[in-house]
């Protein structure tokens, strides 16, 4: 391809400073809030290394990729060494071989150092592993730093996989999964004030966090907690915005700027969910039958033959494979109750479905159920028992998140490390930390009582050093050596 072609994407070829120029910069100065993702900091660009970047569409992976564009720029890496190129419409292998040669060797004739190379939702390119083979066999990779972007977790974490020995031999983390912000970052982003206090409690280090995580499931309340309550009706506040606009940035700023979240957006987002679905040859009308059969069953434990009912979807095999391709596409994630005996998930039971972000629980439910989507959010919140189930999906997620940290690891798989369990009584989830279990307990009511405790005590084990957690509306106490927290105030420590 020719110098003239790859140039309409990569502008700072001839004029550095056109980067702040760029839609997705501009979008986000354009913003009441400026978030740059944490993950901003961790990806490492100067070694020679294949690195991926999942997470969902339309949750900010090419702002992301454009940030660190702006930044080897200021550093002083001359433009023509960094190369960006949309995958859209990108066919196969061949033509992606043929896109980057004519890269590489018309940049090679000028610059002999370190090249930067940006390859944007790769997952839309079928195979596109064989041609990143090809070229790393054939050589053309050597002092190249590659970044390759996707929507789609199955495509490129499994096509990624493929290139044994071809991802670079320094000891780090290759596949990154950038998701909708945690509500811990939405409140620092909302509220100037808390993130001073969470920063002057050192919160922003995961040590300390986790330190008081399993204090709190040992029975104690540390000293952070109780100044942090002080803040709970600010904290609650952000709750119920967060619990509306979910962790995706482009619906929190158009709820700060108008109030409202435009059609524009929800419809944004279905448009590039569906959009991929379709792409990959499957059925959107089977999609929204389940995705609206997930929602009527939303924290209740159900078979896939169950979700099955009141669809046109003929087996359960078949809702098994759709249900893969939306915990794929970063929309849902399943837990399974945990085989204590095993210490590992009972597939064969039945399963809890959540949703991975308030928004995107919004957006999909306004589509399948056919309703305005910010009024229709407006009052599926209004209703407790709803909103109840949306916040023990949060909670989950938060969860997942957390137990990466303790052991991040290209092969984290959340299905091992977060569960429900029954026997008579139920606990909402069990953590798995280290040998041990940790029991928790979700109860968004004003009221609390001993009752709600009895599925933390069914599952104790005098061999545990984990007593559990209840998480409350709004109560803060300790009840027969058992933590209660309000669930915002929790969340900030995951």
């Amino acid at each position: 391809m020719e110098i003239p072609a790859l140039s309409t994407q990569n502008p700072w070829w001839t004029n550095p400073s056109s980067i702040h120029m760029d839609d997705s910069i501009l979008s986000m100065d354009d913003c009441a809030v400026n978030w740059i993702p944490r993950l901003f900091h961790l990806i490492d660009m100067d070694n020679e290394i294949i690195r991926t970047l999942r997470g969902p569409r339309q949750v900010g992976k090419t702002t992301l990729v454009k940030l660190m564009i702006k930044q080897l720029i200021a550093s002083g890496v001359e433009g023509r060494r960094i190369f960006y190129w949309s995958c859209d419409i990108i066919d196969g292998p061949k033509e992606l071989v043929h896109l980057l040669n004519g890269y590489i060797d018309t940049t090679r004739v000028i610059f002999q150092n370190r090249l930067y190379v940006f390859l944007d939702e790769i997952s839309a390119v079928r195979y596109w592993q064989k041609g990143i083979k090809f070229l790393y066999d054939g050589g053309k990779l050597n002092n190249i730093s590659i970044l390759l972007t996707g929507s789609h977790s199955i495509d490129i974490k499994a096509a990624s996989e493929r290139l044994p020995g071809r991802r670079g031999d320094v000891d780090t983390v290759y596949d990154r999964i950038l998701v909708p912000m945690k509500f811990p970052e939405y409140v620092e982003l909302r509220d100037e004030d808390l993130k001073r206090v969470i920063r002057r409690l050192n919160l922003l280090n995961f040590q300390k966090r986790s330190s008081i995580f399993f204090k709190l499931a040992k029975g104690d309340i540390p000293s952070e907690i109780r100044e942090l309550s002080l803040y709970i009706d600010r904290i609650n506040r952000l709750f119920d915005e967060y619990l509306l606009t979910g962790g995706v940035i482009k619906p929190i700023c158009d709820y700060l700027k108008n109030g409202n979240i435009s059609n524009h957006i929800y419809n944004t987002y279905v448009d590039a969910v569906i959009g991929d679905i379709k792409r990959w040859g499957h059925r959107a009308y089977f999609i929204s039958q389940l995705i609206k059969s997930i929602i009527d069953k939303l924290t209740t434990p159900v078979s896939w033959n169950k979700l099955k009912d009141n669809t046109e979807i003929g087996s359960q095999n078949t809702v098994s494979q759709y249900a893969d391709i939306l915990k794929s596409s970063f929309v849902l994630c399943p837990i399974y109750k945990l085989d204590r005996k095993r210490g590992r998930p009972n597939i064969g039971k039945n399963k809890k479905i959540y949703f991975l972000d308030p928004f995107i629980f919004h957006a999909l439910r306004s589509w399948v159920c056919q309703i305005p989507p910010f009024e229709g959010s407006l009052d599926y919140l209004k209703d407790s028992e709803e909103k109840s189930k949306l916040i023990e999906s949060v909670v989950c997620d938060h969860f997942i998140r957390f137990l990466y940290n303790l052991n991040p690891s290209d092969f984290f798989d959340p299905s091992v490390n977060v569960f429900y369990w029954s026997n008579r009584k139920e606990v909402d989830y069990v953590l798995k930390v280290d040998k041990d279990y940790i029991p928790i307990e979700v109860k968004y009511q004003n009221e609390i009582t001993g009752n709600d405790y009895r599925g933390i005590y069914s599952f104790y084990s005098a061999d545990s050093k984990y007593k559990g957690i209840l998480l409350s509306k709004n109560k803060l106490n300790i009840h027969n050596e058992i933590t209660t927290i309000p669930i915002p105030l929790f969340l900030l420590l995951v």
